[in-house]
């Protein structure tokens, strides 16, 4: 892969002084290391990946660290939700409500996954947020980073937000590593290997699915064999986000992560400056479908 170009523009290639300082923790708290680490990775974000952010992005600390549940839904048979959901249904911190409703779902039949994250999705610092390991930080606060970018000035599908958002998250952790010690490549490259692994048996798994619940199950199964030691040697928010049951639900929402990750990486290895890549992503057509043929066009392109 020829990434000189692309490096370049993310302040990597060249030689010489790192245009950020390197941290030096020294005899510094834990949390205060952790702080002063989303700090460099904000200005990071900002000068080399060229993301716009709010001024308050990981700023402030949230006043609210309750678990906040959302319901995925899918028909057993597909990986497809019900009508009448978009994406998932959200509950904030109403448990008990989120496991009725989960309730009156499988009871039809339906797959559902009851999932949980602590806090509002709110841009702000907490204590969960601050237990990622280094690696983990680096790759979490780039893809929120590119959420809030692409959230202002793109027209993008969700499944395509999450997917462009993971591959800033990735990319963004690879390069900061290469310049800053507190940051450890060999670490990010592995837990950057393990999420792509995964999504490609997704993807695999999904495109399997069928009447025959007894051949789902046995997917469901070979999935968590292949995945599931992985992840428990991974940081906490990979355990978090791809340790549940599985079934129907649980792939109907790994695949929003999942589906458009490698194409959306092609892309950005073809544009080969960070600038660019946001351009094509900042001027992809509302329609998912046309969104998706120039992506493929421009994947595809000589």
């Amino acid at each position: 892969m020829n990434r000189k170009e692309f490096l370049v523009k993310a302040g990597l290639a060249s030689a010489g002084i790192s245009l950020l300082p390197s941290i030096a923790f020294g005899k510094d708290s834990l949390t205060n290391q952790k702080i002063s680490l989303i700090e460099a990775l904000k200005a990071y974000a900002k000068e080399h990946l060229e993301l716009v952010l709010r001024k308050d992005f990981f700023a402030d600390w949230s006043s609210d660290e309750d678990p906040h549940y959302y319901l995925y839904v899918s028909e057993p048979d597909r990986i497809e939700a019900p009508k009448e959901i978009k994406n998932h249904i959200p509950f904030g911190t109403d448990k008990a409500a989120a496991q009725a409703k989960q309730k009156e779902y499988i009871e039809k039949g339906k797959h559902t996954l009851l999932y949980s994250t602590e806090g509002d999705h709110d841009f702000k610092i907490t204590n969960g947020l601050l237990s990622n390991s280094n690696e983990g930080l680096a790759y979490l606060i780039f893809h929120e980073a590119a959420f809030q970018h692409f959230s202002k000035r793109t027209k993008l599908s969700y499944g395509l937000m999450e997917g462009a958002c993971e591959v800033m998250g990735a990319f963004g952790a690879k390069f900061y590593a290469e310049r800053n010690d507190s940051v450890d490549l060999k670490k990010v490259k592995k837990m950057v290997k393990t999420i792509e692994k995964a999504y490609e048996v997704f993807k695999e798994t999904a495109s399997k699915i069928s009447s025959d619940q007894s051949l789902n199950d046995r997917l469901y199964s070979r999935l968590e064999s292949k995945l599931f030691n992985d992840f428990n040697k991974c940081d906490t928010f990979i355990q978090q986000r791809f340790i549940h049951p599985v079934n129907n639900a649980y792939l109907l929402k790994n695949l929003l992560f999942a589906r458009d990750y490698q194409l959306l990486k092609s892309v950005a290895e073809k544009d080969k400056f960070i600038n660019t890549f946001l351009y094509t992503l900042e001027n992809l057509p509302k329609k998912e479908e046309k969104a998706l043929e120039q992506l493929k066009a421009k994947a595809v392109k000589a």
